[in-house]
């Protein structure tokens, strides 16, 4: 910790007792209130206020300091999460029970894909967890070893789901393609020449 050694050096220097200097550096540290939690360890250790060197104002009387370090650690948590989630631009997997999935697999060598193409059936989805089935055969991961298949419809599928359509196929008139030819204008090359 670097407050404890740069108050080893002060005491060193100053000439005083660095064991007595390090209890009262321990004593003002244990009864600052943390920033997350709000209440200072040696309350929640104690259970009370403990005199010290730094000055304080009086407070009001609180029963369960446990309960309310508790409510302010999962409030900073909350916080944390949020400002981690906007930063990094996180996204939702979109990942439920019957969907259809892959699982990351291990390389073996560079031509081994990242995924297994073999396809999973979701069975069961807790918060990060997955449990997928194929075959029999179970895997637990977490969401981020998996990724959903997207199953596309069949062209006649489309044809008839289309609004607007006609069952006739019609196909459209081809076009010849045409030669694009640029437009800049083009010097020739000077070389091992000066321009003037």
């Amino acid at each position: 910790m670097k407050p404890i050694a740069k108050l080893l050096r002060t005491a060193d220097i100053e000439g005083k007792n660095w064991k007595q200097e390090l209890q009262r550096f321990l004593l003002q540290y244990r009864s600052t209130p943390h920033q997350t939690t709000k209440v200072a360890p040696c309350e929640l250790l104690f259970n009370r206020q403990i005199r010290g060197y730094l000055p304080e104002l009086t407070r009001k009387k609180v029963v369960n300091r446990h309960k309310r370090a508790k409510q302010n650690l999962e409030q900073k948590k909350e916080e944390n999460k949020e400002y981690y989630d906007r930063n990094k631009r996180t996204k939702e997997a979109g990942i439920k029970k019957g969907d259809i999935v892959i699982c990351k697999q291990k390389k073996n060598n560079k031509l081994t894909s990242k995924f297994d193409p073999e396809h999973y059936t979701v069975v069961q989805r807790k918060h990060n967890t997955i449990i997928a089935k194929r075959d029999g055969k179970t895997v637990t991961r977490n969401v981020s070893h998996f990724k959903k298949v997207v199953m596309e419809e069949s062209e006649e599928e489309q044809e008839n789901t289309a609004p607007g359509r006609s069952t006739e196929t019609e196909e459209p008139p081809k076009q010849e393609p045409s030669v694009r030819r640029s437009t800049r204008m083009k010097r020739p090359v000077i070389r091992y020449q000066y321009q003037t």
